[in-house]
Parts: C-alpha cells; structure tokens; sequence
C-alpha cells in the first residue's frame, strides 16, 4: 500500500482507499471485480450514493413497520364485556368474626366454629373414654369465661384465636406463661415487677397483673394455690401448645 508522509503523519492517497473500498464492496456482494469494475464504481457520482442510501434506509423503515404489525397481530385480543350482559356485583368476604355484645363464652364459640367444643378440653383429664370433651367440663368452662370481667374475656378470646388461628398471642399473656412456665409459680407480686421492667408503667403493671391472676386460672394454665400466687398445671394443653409453639422442652 502507498502511503505518504504529511505533516508527520502517515496518509494513504485517496485513490487507493476508494479502490480498497470497491473491492471490500465486491468480497460482501459475492463476485470480484475487474479493474473497469472498480473504475466503474469509482466514477458513480455522490448524488447515486445518497440515492441508494436512501432506498436502503426506506427498505429498512418498511421492514420494521411489517415486524411491528406482525408483533400487533400476534397479541392476544383483549376480552371486552357483552354491554348487554348485566355487571356482576363483586361480593367481599371477611374471617375476621364480630363479637361485639357477645359474652366471653359466645365470642369464644364465634371464633371457634363448630368444632369449638373440642377446645373446652383445656387438661388432659378433660376427655372421657371416648375421647369427647366432657359436657360437665363443657359447662364449667363456658361458666368460668363467662365470669370474667370484660378485659380478662377479650384476653381469653385472643388466647383461643392465638391457638386455632395462629394470631399473635396478647404480649401481656405472653410475659406471664413464659414466667410461669420457667418458675413453676408466680405470684402477683413478681408478675407486676416483671411488667414494670418491660418498662411499663406502674398503672398498667397493676391493671395487666389484676387480669392475668384471674385468666390463667379459668384457662387452665395454672390454679391458685394461695392468695396472689399460681402454680403451674402441667397437665394444661394451652401449656403444652405454648412449649411447643415456642420450642421449650
């Protein structure tokens, strides 16, 4: 190749890059060219090139507008309502149960179900020897929920949708299963100083701690063996449910 050197740099003479050029052209279409060829090609004028370029570019613009068509047809037709065919109302449904005027015993069946009989058998001596749930037991749990005071019954309900529908067990119970679980006893005395180092506040201690001395009992949790102090029942399924849901042996 000739080359001549301008200016320090290196230059190829026009002529030869245009005949480099035909060539290179000539390799891609598939046929080589004779030196008239390249001549030929040569002396196109600029006006042939910009004309050819075009129809290119014009070729390629069609194309793109026959692949966007295709791309349309192919889409899936939109399914469109019948105007003669009546709107469907849309009917929304809850799990969540309403309780409100119930007794503690009611809202407890309520969130329950109809199987809510077997979830009186709150000891293991609760069942006779068929495996149902004693009436006797029955009605001397509905009685002891019912007996509750308005807060002790929402905690009550909440520990029976805690069992059978997984929802987060009150923090307040919670605190005093686990005491009760890992001592064996608690009395209302060391409950309270466990809430106060939550940190709650000292009205709220109380409040909670008045409440729990009473729930667990009618739960069967734990039973009262003194003024202001229980004792674990490890015979309770609520005790049981809570090791195993909380991984304790």
């Amino acid at each position: 190749m000739e080359q001549v050197v301008e200016n320090n740099l290196i230059k190829t003479p026009d002529s030869q890059l245009d005949a480099e050029l035909a060539e290179m052209l000539a390799e891609i279409e598939g046929e080589e060219l004779s030196e008239d060829g390249v001549e030929e090609i040569l002396a196109s004028s600029d006006e042939d090139i910009e004309a050819a370029v075009a129809e290119v570019e014009m070729a390629e613009a069609k194309a793109q507008v026959y692949e966007e068509q295709e791309a349309e047809e192919e889409k899936p037709a939109i399914a469109t309502r019948d105007p003669s065919t009546p709107k469907q109302k849309v009917v929304k449904t809850s799990t969540k149960v309403n309780t409100t005027g119930m007794k503690t015993s009611e809202a407890i069946q309520a969130v329950l179900g109809t199987d809510w009989k077997s979830f009186m058998a709150l000891d293991l001596g609760d069942l006779d020897d068929n495996g149902e749930v004693k009436q006797e037991v029955v009605d001397y749990r509905l009685k002891e929920f019912d007996g509750l005071a308005k807060k002790q019954g929402a905690k009550a309900v909440n520990v029976f949708k805690w069992v059978a529908k997984g929802v987060r067990l009150e923090a307040y119970v919670d605190q005093a299963m686990k005491t009760l679980i890992a001592d064996g006893e608690m009395s209302s005395d060391g409950l309270r100083k466990k809430y106060l180092a939550h940190p709650y506040s000292a009205g709220t201690a109380n409040s909670q701690t008045s409440q729990i001395m009473n729930v667990l009992p009618a739960l069967g949790v734990a039973h009262r063996s003194a003024r202001g102090l229980l004792t674990l029942n490890p015979a309770s399924t609520l005790v049981q449910h809570y090791k195993t849901v909380n991984n304790i042996s």
